[in-house]
């Protein structure tokens, strides 16, 4: 016999309707009285197979975006433009698989190693961005003729 739905019902573990469940019937478990018509017990039963499918999930966080921008903060959340990150290393060290970091125009001087593969580095709205691991070099002095010289720092050994 086929089996009626009833609009706006649940449609999950529907076991329980034909009695499959350690051999109690779903009047039984719905605890609905034999005096009620067919169409009620059914819809009883409906609403207490709904109710008995919704199973707790494990946590998920859907896939995230982090922003990086040469004015934020690496103590910052790096959840949206506003609350940026300053290095693509820190963006680099939480992003999952999957998620996106958008870097904002400028220049980084890092190098960055993600702990994750599979996560998507794009530049921010198509804003110039560099990524150098090279150092700012200061401390140039003049030696006449536009020649300059940098004093090298001397370390013992």
């Amino acid at each position: 016999m086929p089996l009626a739905f009833l609009k706006g019902h649940c449609l999950g573990l529907l076991s329980r309707l034909h009695g499959s469940e350690g051999g109690k019937s779903a009047n039984q478990d719905v605890n609905v009285t034999a005096a009620a018509d067919p169409a009620t017990r059914r819809a009883a039963a409906l609403d207490f197979a709904c109710q008995s499918a919704v199973e707790a999930l494990e946590d998920r966080v859907l896939l995230s975006s982090y922003f990086v921008s040469t004015g934020g903060n690496d103590a910052n959340a790096g959840n949206s433009v506003s609350a940026s990150f300053r290095s693509i290393q820190r963006a680099a060290n939480i992003a999952k698989p999957g998620d996106t970091v958008f870097v904002r125009g400028g220049t980084y001087r890092e190098t960055v190693k993600p702990a994750n593969s599979r996560v998507t580095f794009k530049a921010y709205n198509n804003e110039k961005v560099t990524v150098s691991g090279a150092n700012v070099v200061s401390g140039w002095n003049g030696r006449g003729q536009g020649i300059k010289r940098v004093e090298k720092e001397r370390r013992r050994v």
